[in-house]
């Protein structure tokens, strides 16, 4: 039997797929038809109670995805709260059978159709006219529209509906009619549309019918025009005026399809449409509803708003139900299986058995791997009212239907696809099948057809394209398949998913079904139908095809595809610049080839990746000699043309996009270079993974075997490979008995002790000290020049391969062992000076290494008392190269000693007879160690003699008292050299000969010049004080003068202890002064300048003018005279007008004494006085 004979309606009767809101016709086959599901039921149940209880919303958002059914849900709202009469027979009467048994919902609808009303149900796009949503008031355009049309007034242009009604409201509107036909010969209603043409009779019919004066409205209908103005306020009123003229209760209700595509994310069209619904709302008391459909939900639709909007938004969305009508795919499932797929009693029959047979098999058929999980059969039941379709196709199907729409793939001015649901599509694919037998299968891309006609011409012009050009039938219907899925998020398509798409049959062999599969996918990707990524494949519109050729066309150097082998390899898998080798615990740097590609510098070990694509890639003799020639691990990748298509597809499509012009714009084009570079960021992704998974099946080849490694994790293979190769190629590594030497532990090896050191023999002894020291001896004896870069060389090569911490290390330690000797621009070196040579890898090439000589016993005893004598200490070294660095270094140390000294020359002038001294100890300086224990012993008395004579006593007389006196005596010479007139003149000559002499510095000679210049400050201190008293008693003597001065009695006591502290200060001075002449001219300064100077200040004070006491006078008392200032001097100031300068006889005194009295007469007459 044929398929068509399990249904229990024929599948290809008339099914109207998708419901028009403004179709009319075949209404009760609509009727008949509709499927109240279990979800749309428990909707209309809460939709019901608010419409019958609700006390502040009025209105619904209904929403769903494409072909929900939500169209048809809102068509049936429509005629059921009218109760609309079809055939004879009231809704009510149609629809309560379809309730069942829910007694509950049938009294809601009983109830609600109770409530007189009538539906206005329109599609807003359809309605729109010429308004684009561009238009702020479009909303409201298209209500005021329809609801003239419902009132029977023009509903195009609002003025001319107004135009109508007023002459309604006049009661004029049947006589306008009537006379219109008789003036112009045809109905009003037909000319309407066109009345601004029809001005003048307009306007002649006018002022018949309403009795005006036609000259007063010869521009009526312009006038309309002109005036017309309308708001949503006005619109609810008029709502308002049309159901205040119905009877009580009524109610207006606007049933309204597809507003979210209209108003697409415009907030403003969106509060449009609520500000209309609040003011139908608040002003016709709730009698007025809107229910919409979307398909999306409110908040979706709406978008981002700002913070005033969201407050407008918050309060006008209550005239909404809280809860919105949204339906699901569940609901269509329902609808399919009870409209389309419900099957007679031996239909189901029929499939029983092959649920049966085949529900084990179910996971394996339809279950899809990766990405989003989908619905499978759940049950027998489930089985039987779904098939031929299988549950995934279903959700499926409507993620198709929405990113198609969402990619702009329909036709029509929004994205709805507009001719086709989901059930249709659905019965197209069964009539497909109606003839085929039980147990076939309904493939996903017969869903194809079912769209084809709403999908616009340029989005599937491939597919077009490969009808007329491709001899595979069954690669068409891959191509369409992948076309359906090629916008679904989460939806990988790989080979087993399109599997699952294209399962035909349960009798179908999966095996053979891939091969098929993959046969057309190969065919469709070297035609460019579709590109693959990966694991998975996507289908190509025109311009991605485009784009996708020129990619294949682009030309890259296979170099490219090396380097990006070596990314993949090396820095993807290895990760590392060095790889360790576990028996060493050492880390060796590597080569990096890929096909004799050289990556970054060479080593002497290395990796080179031999591709598929090398010439020897397949022979296994060539590569294996290839291993033997230099020691380098080969691993040889298994040939995977999938890859290599893929590596070079990546390649090429990056340099496509590098060069891809910056100056297309196109919106289109920029978005596909987009997608490509994402893409291609997941083919990188895909091929990392592969070339993993080649490493785990490659060939590793080392020293021409081939290695037999177990691990499957790619980089353990590898760095297992290489760590045989290190074996292979380093024989001699394991002298280093696996210790891992470290750069941070030279110093320590030069500088423990011997015992800490070599505490055990066979460390002392190793292998590998044994092996250095005799190379060192072996290439010294070539050449008498070994620099530690060869040494470095030497051993880090074959066989050794020893790193260069382990080779430092040694030699460190071979070194403190007193077995090499390290020299740097012939300077030996020590200490830390080794340490940091050892360590700079720059100067290895000027470091130079060689075996230690021997000394005899003799010279290092010889050498070991000099030093305990010359430096009063014992010394540390025992062997002959420490003792000889140690001697060196001491006299280092001593000739930094002496040159320290050497600075203060100037000071002690003795220290000069350090310069010979100096000068000898750096020519030691400049000697090797060895000097000192084979030649230096010819020096070794003269320097004692020098520290017996000159050193040893300089030191002591630089670090004791000695230098002290020394310094005092120096400094008294200096400081007192003003008082020496006042002492003997020999006593101060011996003090300053005994710091002259050049060996001050021996015996006791400080001591006598200590005693010299105590005595000498003793004499000095006496005439001091002697000078100082006399100079105070004369100060003492002026003093009492001035007490007694009649001017001084005149003074205040405040003035007069002025006057005399300033007398005490002087005095005081006296005591800061230690120049006997400085207190001498103390006294002279105090008698010609300062007691001088006091009297005046006496006589300024004592002179005051006398202001008369006038009595009973009220006038202000007048300033006094300011007192004449006198000037007073000494009388040893004052020089006599004598040529004479001196005095030898009587006469010669008369004279001078008549000279001096005529000066006196004169300072006398200028005013001045003069102080004796």
């Amino acid at each position: 039997m044929s398929l068509k004979e399990i249904f229990a309606k024929p599948v290809d009767r008339p099914i109207e797929g998708v419901i028009k809101a403004d179709d009319e016709s075949s209404l009760q086959n609509e009727v008949e038809e509709y499927v109240l599901t279990k979800e749309v039921s428990g909707h209309l149940t809460n939709f019901l109670e608010a419409y019958i209880n609700s006390p502040i919303a009025n209105g619904a958002w209904l929403s769903g995805f494409f072909g929900s059914g939500k169209s048809h849900l809102l068509k049936m709202l429509a005629l059921l709260l009218e109760n609309r009469e079809i055939n004879g027979k009231n809704m009510l009467v149609y629809f309560l059978p379809k309730c069942g048994d829910d007694e509950f919902l049938k009294g809601n609808i009983k109830r609600a159709l109770q409530i007189p009303s009538k539906s206005i149900l329109f599609n807003i796009d359809q309605k729109a006219d010429q308004i684009t949503t561009s238009d702020r008031d479009a909303v409201l355009a298209v209500f005021v529209k329809v609801f003239n049309e419902m009132c029977g007034y023009y509903g195009k242009h609002g003025f001319i509906a107004q135009f109508e009604r007023d002459l309604v409201r006049q009661g004029k509107y049947e006589d306008f009619q009537t006379a219109y036909v008789e003036i112009s010969g045809k109905p009003w209603l037909e000319d309407r549309h066109m009345a601004l043409a029809k001005n003048s009779t307009i306007a002649q019919v006018y002022a018949q019918v309403t009795g005006s004066d036609q000259e007063h409205v010869v521009n009526i209908i312009r006038e309309y025009r002109q005036d017309y103005k309308f708001s949503i306020e006005d619109f609810a009123h008029m709502v308002k005026e049309y159901i205040d003229q119905q009877e009580p209760g009524f109610r207006l209700n606007f049933f309204v399809d597809e507003v979210g595509q209209f108003i697409a994310n415009d907030t403003q069209l969106m509060l449009n449409l609520q500000t209309i619904a609040e003011s139908l709302a608040t002003i016709c008391d709730r009698r007025a509803w809107i229910i919409v459909t979307s398909q999306q939900d409110m908040k979706t639709v709406i978008g981002d708003i700002n913070a005033n909007q969201e407050q407008d938004f918050a309060r006008i969305q209550g005239r909404f139900l809280k809860k919105p009508i949204q339906l699901t795919s569940a609901n269509v499932d329902e609808v399919i299986a009870t409209r389309l797929l419900k099957k007679t009693e031996y239909g189901e029959r029929l499939l029983e058995p092959i649920y049966r047979q085949q529900h084990n098999n179910f996971g394996t058929l339809f279950d899809f791997s990766g990405g989003r999980s989908y619905r499978n059969f759940r049950h027998e039941d489930h089985f039987i009212s779904l098939y031929p379709f299988v549950p995934y196709q279903f959700d499926l199907f409507q993620q198709v239907l929405t990113s198609l729409s969402a990619h702009n793939a329909f036709t029509g001015r929004y994205t709805a696809i507009g001719e086709r649901s989901m059930l249709g599509v659905f019965q197209d694919v069964v009539v497909t099948l109606k003839e085929e037998n039980p147990g076939v299968l309904a493939t996903f891309d017969r869903m194809y057809e079912g769209i084809r006609t709403a999908i616009r011409t340029q989005v599937q012009h491939q597919i077009q394209i490969a009808e007329k050009n491709l001899e595979d039938p069954y690669a068409i219907r891959v191509l369409k398949a992948l076309f359906l899925i090629k916008y679904v998020k989460d939806f990988k398509a790989t080979l087993h998913n399109i599997r699952v798409l294209m399962t035909e049959s349960f009798e179908q062999e999966l095996g053979q079904l891939t091969k098929k599969i993959e046969t057309a996918l190969i065919l469709l990707e070297q035609q460019t139908y579709i590109q693959r990524n990966g694991d998975e494949y996507e289908f190509l519109t025109d311009e991605e095809k485009d784009v996708e050729e020129e990619i294949k066309s682009t030309e890259v150097d296979s170099s490219q595809i090396l380097d990006e082998i070596k990314k993949m390899v090396f820095d993807g898998v290895i990760k590392s610049v060095k790889l360790h080798h576990e028996a060493s615990k050492q880390d060796f740097d590597f080569t990096k080839k890929v096909d004799q590609k050289l990556f970054g510098r060479e080593y002497e070990l290395g990796i080179q990746v031999i591709s598929p694509e090398h010439e020897h890639a397949a022979n296994p003799t060539r590569l294996s000699m290839m291993s033997s020639v230099s020691p380098m691990v080969i691993v040889a990748l298994p040939a995977d043309n999938r890859v290599l298509l893929d590596l070079y597809l990546y390649c090429k499509t990056i340099r496509y996009i590098q060069q891809a012009t910056t100056n297309n714009q196109n919106e289109t084009f920029l978005r596909i270079l987009s997608e490509k570079r994402m893409q291609n960021q997941r083919r990188y992704t895909d091929l990392q993974t592969s070339i993993q998974n080649m490493l785990t099946k490659a060939d590793f080849y080392v020293n021409g075997t081939c290695l037999e490694i177990t691990s499957q994790e790619p980089k353990t293979r590898i760095v297992q490979a290489f760590n045989e190769l290190v074996i292979r190629t380093y024989s001699s590594l394991g002298m280093l008995g696996g210790v891992a030497y470290q750069e941070s532990e030279i110093w320590n090896f030069l500088t423990r002790e011997q015992d800490a050191l070599f505490d055990q023999d066979a460390y002392e002894n190793s292998e590998a000290q044994i092996e250095l020291l005799n190379k060192i001896q072996q290439e010294y004896q070539k050449e008498h020049r070994v620099t530690f870069s060869k040494i470095r060389n030497i051993f880090s090569s074959r066989p050794y391969g020893w790193s260069l911490a382990a080779i430092q290390c040694l030699v460190a330690i071979l070194h403190n062992r007193g077995k090499l000797e390290i020299r740097s621009d012939s300077n030996i070196l020590d200490g830390r000076a080794l340490n940091d040579a050892l360590r700079n890898t720059h100067g290895f090439s000027n470091l130079l290494v060689q075996p230690q000589i021997d000394f005899s016993n003799q010279q290092i005893r010889s050498l070991k008392d000099f030093y305990r004598e010359f430096f009063d200490n014992q010394p540390s070294g025992n062997d002959g190269r420490s003792l000889g660095m140690e001697t060196k270094q001491a006299l280092l140390d001593l000739t930094g000693i002496l040159k320290n000294m050497q600075i203060n020359q100037n000071r002690f002038p003795f220290l000069a007879v350090l310069g010979d001294v100096v000068n000898r100890l750096e020519t030691l300086n400049k000697k090797p160690y060895p000097y000192f224990l084979t030649e230096f012993s010819r020096e070794s008395e003269e320097l004692l003699d020098l520290r017996e004579n000159v050193i040893a006593p300089i030191r002591r007389f630089m670090g004791g008292d000695q230098k002290e006196i020394y310094e005092t005596c120096r400094k008294f010479l200096d400081r007192m050299e003003g008082n020496f007139d006042a002492v003997d003149a020999s006593q101060i000559q011996d003090l300053r000969e005994m710091l002259a002499d050049p060996h001050c510095y021996r015996g006791n000679q400080m001591v006598q010049a200590r005693t010299l210049m105590d005595n000498i400050r003793k004499q000095i201190e006496d005439k001091l004080n002697h000078e100082r008293t006399q100079t105070i008693n004369a100060i003492e003597g002026r003093k009492q003068a001035l007490l007694e001065y009649a001017d001084y009695q005149k003074l205040t006591s405040h003035q007069q202890q002025q006057i005399l502290e300033e007398i005490t200060l002087f005095v005081k001075g006296l005591d800061m002064i230690k120049i006997i002449a400085s207190v001498r001219d103390s006294r002279r300064r105090f008698e010609e300048v300062t007691y001088p100077s006091l009297l005046e200040q006496i006589s300024a004070l004592a002179v005051a003018t006398v202001v008369p006491d006038i009595p009973g006078s009220t006038d202000p008392t007048p300033n006094p005279t300011p007192p004449v200032e006198r000037v007073v001097v000494s009388i040893r100031s004052i020089r006599a007008n004598s040529s004479q300068q001196v005095l030898e006889t009587e006469a010669d005194v008369d004279a001078y004494l008549v000279e001096f009295k005529q000066a006196l007469l004169e300072t006398i007459q200028q005013g001045k006085r003069i102080s004796l």
